[in-house]
């Protein structure tokens, strides 16, 4: 019985030791053009700009929605990020495409200089459009 203790610790550690501890995997977003990642040179080679000119402030509007059968939960998040500079808001989801929304073409009117977010419980996302000295309540 004793023989087997230092063993089994001994055998213990020798695992632990040996198993990988990497939680995320990276993945390639355009393998067909072999993109690895989005980095500034790879947006000016390929866009002839950046994606971002001045990220100021984001926001991330979730709902988590629990059902009595399969899949028993489910959640949708969705990213807010306002760019004054290109007086625009860039929002999507998670494994899905990007957007960009100015406002053009809305009962609103387009942004100058959208800056300032937040987000409330109803999914209300209030946007400080700074040059036009508002704040713009958009429903999610």
């Amino acid at each position: 019985m004793r023989r087997l203790v230092p063993l089994c610790l001994g055998l213990m550690l020798a695992l632990a030791h040996s198993a990988p501890a990497s939680t995320f995997q990276q993945a390639p977003i355009a393998p067909d053009q072999g993109i690895q990642r989005i980095t500034r040179g790879v947006t000016r080679e390929l866009l002839g700009r950046d994606v971002f000119s001045s990220p100021w402030a984001t926001v991330t509007v979730s709902n988590i929605d629990i059902y009595d059968r399969f899949p028993y939960v489910e959640t949708r998040n969705f990213q807010i990020v306002s760019d004054p500079q290109w007086n625009r808001l860039v929002c999507g989801q998670p494994g899905s495409g990007l957007m960009a929304f100015n406002g053009a073409g809305t009962s609103v009117g387009p942004r100058a200089g959208p800056r300032g977010l937040a987000v409330d419980d109803r999914n209300r996302v209030y946007l400080a459009d700074t040059d036009n000295d508002r704040i713009v309540v958009l429903q999610a």
